[in-house]
């Protein structure tokens, strides 16, 4: 790994393991307390029930015949994102390039930043994290491909992409499977492996809603 991607990983780890020390100062004897008698405001989770979710998602998807890579924007948490892992989880989706280094820096090797990454160090760090581990990018532009491709040449690694498809957001993606094909032929010549993924929340219904753990 180069010095950039390096120190942006030995940055990361040093920061989760001073937070993880300071909130162990800080909370660490309401560990086990009940919640009733639990200094406000504090962030509290039921570790037994997620635990549970974990399991029950990763049994249903087995299930499927699928696997799952969660989006953990939400938690952010390296330890919950390790139990999804350990669950069976095939790696981890993030928003951001600095969302990843974290969890590079947290020992997981298999990323997907599911927005498109601009911006030279940006790009250039991706591609020296992906020297040791499994990284993909989402894009909608033959400019993305190529940038990445170029940062993946740079670095002397690999970069594999995901075509963007539009599901009806109207946020990002391509708007039809021409357009699809055609970028997907276009990066498989400066990536390693080009693939498809939609973001469809707005597909989410009440009822899931209401039967969410």
């Amino acid at each position: 790994m180069s010095v950039v991607a390096s120190t942006f990983v030995d940055r990361a780890t040093s920061f989760v393991d001073r937070e993880r020390a300071r909130l162990r100062d800080a909370y660490g004897d309401a560990v086990g307390r009940d919640v009733r008698e639990s200094p406000t405001p504090m962030l509290l989770l039921d570790l037994p029930a997620a635990k549970r979710n974990i399991e029950r998602m990763a049994i249903g998807i087995t299930e499927r015949q699928s696997a799952i890579r969660p989006h953990i924007k939400v938690h952010k948490s390296p330890d919950l994102s390790r139990l999804q892992i350990e669950a069976g989880a095939i790696g981890l989706s993030v928003a951001t390039v600095w969302e990843a280094v974290v969890m590079a820096a947290s020992g997981i090797d298999d990323l997907f930043v599911v927005n498109t990454v601009a911006g030279p160090l940006k790009l250039r760090t991706l591609a020296e994290l992906a020297r040791d581990r499994r990284v993909l990018v989402a894009i909608d532009q033959a400019e993305s491909a190529e940038a990445l491709g170029a940062a993946a040449t740079a670095g002397g690694s690999e970069i594999g992409v995901l075509i963007e498809v539009d599901t009806g957001m109207d946020r990002a993606g391509v708007d039809t499977p021409e357009d699809a094909a055609a970028l997907a032929l276009m990066a498989i010549g400066h990536t390693s492996g080009a693939g498809l993924w939609a973001g469809a929340r707005h597909a989410l219904s009440t009822l899931a809603m209401e039967n969410a753990a």
